[in-house]
Formats: structure tokens, C-alpha cells, sequence
């Protein structure tokens, strides 16, 4: 299985395309709305039933997006995340 990380920060309709192909190739997608706001719900709310959605109040930049991500998806997963030190 692959995963796919996706931090964004104010996405159009290429997130909707992105995410649809990563899909068709079998790929587990986690996309971090990183700060975002309501405005580009809507983008989002297209994409909620193919991906892991995760969101940070205020835009915190591609690193913390990714450590947000990696456990979230391991705890989801009951991978038993403990202390960010292994890979997915």
C-alpha cells in the first residue's frame, strides 16, 4: 500500500484531479489542510470521501502538515504510533 501526503495551503480544482489519480493508482491519500480557512471548504468537502482530511487552524508550514499527518494516519491505521521514529 502507498501513501500519499498532501500538505495544502489555499487549493483549487487541481487538488480535486490530484487526488482522483492518486486514488485510480490504489494510493491512501492524507491531505493536510493547513490553514486553508472556510473558503476553500468546498475543495476539500470534494475530495472527503477518497482521502484522509486533517486540518490546522492556521497555516504551520509543509513540516508540521507532514508530522500532523504520519501519526494521525498511523492511528487510524492501529499502527500504534509511539514515538515518530518509524515509517509508514
Amino acid at each position: 500500500m502507498s501513501v500519499v501526503i498532501i500538505p495544502t495551503y489555499k487549493p483549487d480544482e487541481t487538488l480535486v484531479t490530484i487526488t482522483d489519480q492518486l486514488w485510480g493508482y490504489g494510493c491512501r491519500i492524507v491531505v493536510v489542510d493547513d490553514g486553508s480557512g472556510e473558503k476553500y471548504q468546498p475543495i476539500f468537502e470534494k475530495i472527503s470521501d477518497i482521502c484522509i482530511i486533517l486540518r490546522h487552524s492556521e497555516n504551520r508550514g509543509k513540516g508540521a502538515a507532514i508530522k500532523t499527518a504520519i501519526p494521525a494516519f498511523k492511528r487510524r491505521e492501529g499502527y500504534g504510533y509511539t514515538d515518530g521514529t518509524s515509517g509508514i
